[in-house]
């Protein structure tokens, strides 16, 4: 399953506009636009933050603190 969010930490989710395909043996990604979620879908970032456990991504994106950081800073500008 994927979670999507915003820059802001907003949970998003998607809209598919063409839908995936599965084969036998190929599975064909469908297209989608993302869209604010509905309410309860999954938790804001900063909230889910707590779950993650592994951060692949380049700095700031590397850890908990640095996303929270972006985040903080993204919502007081």
């Amino acid at each position: 399953m994927w979670l999507f969010w915003s820059d802001r930490g907003e949970p998003l989710e998607p809209q598919f506009t063409v839908p995936n395909k599965r084969g036998f043996f190929v599975v064909r990604n469908g297209t989608y636009n993302l869209v604010p979620a509905e309410a309860d879908h999954h938790a804001i970032l900063t909230e889910a933050l707590e779950e993650v456990l592994t951060f692949e991504s380049p700095a700031p994106f590397n850890s908990a603190q640095g996303v929270r950081s972006y985040l903080e800073s993204r919502n007081t500008a």
